[in-house]
């Protein structure tokens, strides 16, 4: 595999606020390609300090974040800018060909290191709607509003400076199509399906640690006011008693809030810490049904989160409690999993108990969920898509 103009040097650089997982899967797709690929990325900000991804392709900025810091808009800017700040430094001392840039600010050292370097192509990825998002965090209007316009200037500044452009899913690519005014390639989630697999429940417990109890519906991430997972308190209140337990791994703004009803109201939900990405394969297949939820908000329509993609990938029915949106219109076209309105707390309570008696539905459900992952969300995929990304135009 020869095909890029110079030292075949790619660096996929990203700012990771749990533990590297699509930035590895490329690196690893680019390696096995016989391209000198490695990952440079942060220290995860919500994994605990003491475990590290130890994967010869991954190599560590020394930025580390605070949890407390980091929860805040202004202490998550200043973050940003430290990570620009470092890796640019660091693309001095690697001199990559290549730099496949994982968010606006990657993109931001990338474009400053091509300044010396001007051979080197820039692929910039896409994932969300980046500054649109901070309209809808609690921050004053007026700094909100200040904020959202620098971010669409630095936006567009990037945008005419990288080489190429990849989106998530294929309605981010049109709507950056528009605004960028040049092509954007489609590169959809992409999981080891060697590694999240289908599972016995014993398999599960013992690589987890973890043992299950109950008919278990997991929801795994970040908690915090996009991902609405005040909604699965509710749920918890409706089904006590009733043999479902609610597993949440992750942490967020709403965690001690969901720790705390749960304590006091003795619901069947359960907290369970962030955990290293090599962990969660075992943990998504403790679950009966896997949950993804979304706040009812437009931009998030384009969403497709990495738990769908591996949740897809371990063979489990998937349950959006979210607005029509990427990951849920995939789910329905492929019988994976069903949808409900965010609004809908009873809705959502029925399909739970619904799922809970249907054990041939929840079996087709999760065999097409399988299939979805083999056909979307396959690597084989990456090696085309950065391909193509970083010959010129």
């Amino acid at each position: 595999m020869r095909r890029f103009e110079k030292a075949s040097d790619v660096i996929v650089l990203e700012f990771s606020a749990f533990s590297s997982a699509r930035g590895l899967y490329i690196a690893k797709a680019l390696s096995r390609a016989r391209l000198s690929a490695s990952l440079l990325t942060t220290r995860s900000v919500y994994i605990k300090r003491g475990v590290l991804k130890q994967d010869g392709i991954i190599r560590y900025l020394s930025t580390r974040c605070s949890q407390k810091l980091y929860s805040r808009l202004i202490g998550r800017l200043m973050y940003y800018v430290l990570f620009t700040l470092e890796a640019t430094l660091r693309l001095f001392k690697y001199r990559p060909a290549v730099v496949y840039a994982r968010n606006v600010f990657a993109a931001l050292a990338a474009v400053a290191y091509k300044v010396l370097a001007p051979s080197t192509r820039v692929v910039l990825e896409i994932s969300d709607l980046w500054p649109e998002a901070i309209a809808y965090l609690d921050a004053p209007p007026i700094f909100k509003s200040m904020l959202v316009k620098i971010g669409q200037l630095v936006n567009s500044g990037v945008y005419k400076h990288v080489d190429s452009l990849v989106a998530h899913n294929g309605v981010l690519a049109s709507f950056i199509e528009r605004r960028a005014r040049r092509r954007v390639r489609v590169l959809l989630g992409a999981v080891d399906l060697s590694k999240f697999r289908v599972m016995s429940v014993e398999e599960a417990e013992k690589g987890s640690g973890i043992v299950k109890r109950g008919f278990t519906i997991l929801y795994a991430g970040l908690l915090g006011p996009f991902q609405n997972p005040l909604v699965i308190v509710e749920a918890a209140r409706r089904l006590r008693g009733s043999g479902v337990v609610f597993m949440v791994v992750g942490t967020g703004p709403y965690r001690r809030v969901m720790e705390r009803v749960a304590r006091e109201e003795g619901l069947d939900l359960v907290l369970v810490d962030p955990q290293p990405h090599d962990r969660m394969p075992y943990i998504y297949n403790l679950a009966d049904v896997c949950l993804m939820t979304y706040a009812e908000t437009r931009f998030l329509s384009m969403g497709l989160p990495k738990k769908v993609v591996e949740y897809s990938a371990c063979g489990k029915p998937i349950l959006c409690v979210s607005p029509p949106c990427v990951a849920s219109l995939l789910c329905e076209e492929w019988g994976a999993g069903i949808r409900v309105d965010p609004s809908d707390v009873e809705g959502f309570v029925k399909v739970i108990l619904k799922l809970k008696c249907d054990e041939r539905l929840r079996t087709r459900m999760g065999l097409n969920a399988r299939r979805m992952a083999e056909a979307l969300f396959s690597p084989r995929r990456i090696l085309e898509v950065v391909v193509k990304s970083v010959k010129r135009e």
